[in-house]
């Protein structure tokens, strides 16, 4: 057969979990109609062609250094590739001698639910087709963009949602717009509390099935808890009183404990010392600190 005819099929995450029908126009080579492929005219006929013996090919020599020959195989130029020639003016004048003809077919591409990427869809026989040789396939792969809300891990669905600290103690009640356009309200269980980067499941709201569409995997949500940036000390006592008392640290009585304050992390304080002042010089500075020098007596 003639070589396949493969091009990627681009399609988004929505149309896999629908299914889509596109009508892809393709042109191809068929047989002269005229002349049934021979590229003759009604009163020539094709030869075979000496300077290949109707291989199609020849063996060229080239020189590439001194006393050195590379030998390769190329098409030969005589009959074009074919084994065949015809004089000038005994050439079909439909093909020009060529025995095919362009020929252009609209093809209906069904994107099924479920597909994967790099999934194949194959036309057979619709690829070129040429003398002596049966046409090739058409193969369509599909290619799936990214989606902006939604991933896939094979049928299942993720979902990123950020909620608030009182959502993830309270209860998350939320409302996505799916990939077929339905608006899906989902929400937890009552007591039930989300930790941070946790996931939850949604039971048949992933990807359908390929060939199999009526069944559906899971929508994975991962919740990313927004913590406020700062609490009022009169909210503290009322939160001991809602989740429980705080741990209370021992301090030994027979030994001086130092007193340590945490502050917010900053990036400097993870840069290593480099000996030299240096890394001390730049913290100062990112600090808004003046360098002290001592006066020396």
């Amino acid at each position: 057969t003639t070589e396949d005819a493969v091009q990627a099929l681009r399609v988004g995450l929505a149309d896999v979990y629908k299914g889509k029908l596109s009508k892809i126009a393709v042109t191809r080579k068929r047989l002269c109609k005229k002349c049934s492929g021979s590229g003759a005219s009604a009163k020539g006929k094709a030869k075979t062609c000496s300077g290949c013996n109707g291989q199609g090919i020849r063996i060229v020599q080239r020189m590439i250094g001194p006393g050195m020959v590379q030998r390769f195989q190329a098409e030969c130029e005589e009959c074009d590739g074919r084994g065949k020639t015809i004089a000038a003016g005994f050439r079909c004048d439909k093909c020009r001698g060529a025995g095919v003809n362009d020929e252009k077919k609209t093809l209906e591409v069904y994107v099924e639910k479920g597909m994967r990427d790099g999934q194949k869809i194959v036309f057979s026989g619709e690829a070129d087709e040429e003398p002596d040789l049966p046409p090739g396939d058409v193969v369509m792969v599909v290619k799936i963009a990214e989606h902006k809300d939604f991933k896939r891990k094979a049928q299942h669905l993720i979902l990123e949602k950020e909620v608030t600290l009182a959502e993830a103690l309270c209860g998350v009640s939320f409302t996505i717009k799916h990939l077929d356009g339905r608006t899906v309200h989902i929400k937890s269980k009552p007591g039930t509390v989300i930790k941070p980067n946790s996931l939850m499941s949604v039971m048949g709201e992933g990807m359908p099935v390929y060939k199999r569409p009526d069944e559906k995997g899971f929508l994975f949500i991962k919740f990313d808890v927004k913590f406020p940036d700062s609490i009022s000390p009169d909210l503290c006592g009322k939160l001991d009183a809602i989740l429980g008392p705080r741990s209370v640290p021992i301090i030994p009585d027979t030994e001086e404990v130092d007193e340590a304050e945490m502050i917010e992390f900053k990036d400097y304080h993870a840069r290593e010392s480099s000996g030299n002042g240096s890394a001390y010089d730049e913290d100062e500075d990112e600090m808004g600190g003046q360098r002290v020098q001592c006066a020396h007596q």
